[in-house]
């Protein structure tokens, strides 16, 4: 993200190749020097928040019925770099075998749900996390983790929605929040 007003672009720097050993950067356009969080599970999307911090989707890899898959949560990074898990796919995903069980994402595991898009609403006080694998959009609560609802891609399962004879979604990326609604 380049910030022109603050003189600065913020990026994740991450290797899909070798994790773990993604790292958040703030450098400033003027040369002096930048400043580094070390955030070895952090993936695809962050956003910045009004306190100066950010917000991340980091991968989770769990063991599940003798199965190890990689999962995602969404954390909150303060500008001291303490974190905050504000919600984790294991404790409110199905785990369904998808196309991420032929891709091993994190070192040598299945991909389950591979978020990578995020966005957060101040109004409601929501994020909003994209999964590829599972076509799912959900809008999570901040303060207590819930899902609020989940936007299915696949016409078999609409989740909390009916889109009649549509065909679906999917994969998806990068929703966006609008007053009237997101874009995917």
């Amino acid at each position: 993200r380049l910030d022109l007003a603050a003189q600065e672009i913020i990026y994740l720097n991450w290797d899909p190749i070798d994790p773990p050993h993604g790292q958040l950067v703030r450098a400033p356009l003027d040369g002096s020097p930048a400043t580094t969080w070390s955030l070895p599970e952090a993936h695809h999307e962050f956003i910045q928040r009004n306190d100066g911090g950010f917000a991340v989707i980091m991968t989770d890899v769990e063991e599940v019925d003798g199965e190890t898959i990689a999962g995602d949560r969404i954390v909150e990074v303060s500008p001291d770099g303490s974190e905050l898990e504000i919600w984790n796919a294991f404790d409110s995903v199905p785990i369904i075998e998808n196309g991420g069980w032929t891709t091993t994402y994190s070192p040598g595991v299945p991909d389950w749900t591979h978020g990578n898009g995020l966005a957060f609403s101040e109004d409601e006080g929501c994020y909003y996390l994209s999964m590829f694998w599972p076509r799912q959009v959900l809008k999570i609560r901040r303060s207590d983790g819930e899902v609020i609802w989940r936007l299915d891609g696949s016409p078999e399962d609409p989740g909390d929605f009916d889109f009649g004879d549509d065909r679906g979604f999917g994969p998806q990326h990068a929703p966006e929040v609008f007053p009237e609604g997101i874009r995917l």
